[in-house]
C-alpha cells in the first residue's frame, strides 16, 4: 500500500466544490471557488477502453444500428411471424402512379 499521495496539487484560498476524471485521459477537472482548474495525472487514465462499454467514436448510423440490436435481442424469436399471405404479393397501388408518371400524363 501507498503510505505517501501519488501527487499533490495546492490552490490556495479557494475552495474546491468537485472533482471529476476526463474519460480515457489522463486529466483531472477540478470545480473551486475562483471557476475550473484541469491538471495532469500521468498513468491516471484507462490505456484500453472496453469498447462493449461506450464507443467514443460512435456516430449516428452506430448508435442507431446498436440500439436496433438491443431491442430484437429483447425480442423472443417465438413472437416473429411471417404471414403467408402477404409474402409474394406486389403492391400494385403503389406501382400505379409510377407507370402513368413516365407515361407523361396526369391523375384524375
Amino acid at each position: 500500500p501507498r503510505e505517501s499521495p501519488y501527487m499533490t496539487h495546492e490552490l490556495p484560498g479557494k475552495s474546491i466544490r468537485a472533482v471529476k476524471f476526463c474519460p480515457y485521459e489522463d486529466v483531472l477537472g477540478i470545480s473551486h471557488s475562483n471557476g475550473f482548474s484541469s491538471i495532469v495525472i500521468p498513468g491516471s487514465g484507462e490505456p484500453n477502453f472496453d469498447t462493449f462499454e461506450v464507443n467514443l467514436f460512435e456516430n449516428r448510423k452506430q448508435r442507431r444500428e446498436k440500439t436496433v440490436r438491443s431491442l430484437l435481442d429483447k425480442l423472443q424469436p417465438e413472437m416473429i411471424t411471417l404471414n403467408p399471405d402477404f409474402i409474394g404479393t406486389v403492391d400494385k397501388i403503389q406501382r400505379l402512379p409510377m407507370e402513368h408518371k413516365s407515361q407523361g400524363g396526369h391523375l384524375m
